[in-house]
């Protein structure tokens, strides 16, 4: 799947995103950053500052090959992870309630009432 991305898409350099030093952090998993940006001061206060930047990946599965190192276990166990895409517990399982010091899965709708 990365050759193919970087075939149709070209290669970018982004960032870690979780080696960097946040108070909160979106995530934002097929939704275009200049959209969020229109609509986030509706669920956000005024003094929220808006950051647009590009992940190291383009992928679910690359996204978590990069940034969940094994280094960054101990940077996480303070982060409330809310999680709305189940590959991430497909493939991390029972990992994630090491890593994080809360985790939410609300994509499980026995959590918040979801459809599946």
């Amino acid at each position: 799947m990365d050759v193919i991305t970087r075939i149709l898409f070209g290669s970018h350099k982004g960032v870690n995103v979780l080696g960097h030093d946040w108070d909160h952090l979106i995530v934002l998993d097929a939704c275009r950053c200049d959209i969020f940006e229109r609509v986030y001061r509706r669920f956000f206060s005024s003094v929220t500052m808006f950051k647009c930047i590009v992940s190291s990946a383009s992928s679910t599965m690359e996204f978590l090959r990069k940034n969940l190192d094994s280094n960054i276990g101990e940077k996480l166990r303070d982060t409330v992870f809310v999680n709305s895409n189940p590959m991430i517990d497909h493939v991390l399982g029972t990992r994630l309630k090491k890593l994080f010091y809360k985790y939410i899965p609300v994509w499980n709708g026995e959590i918040i009432g979801m459809a599946r």
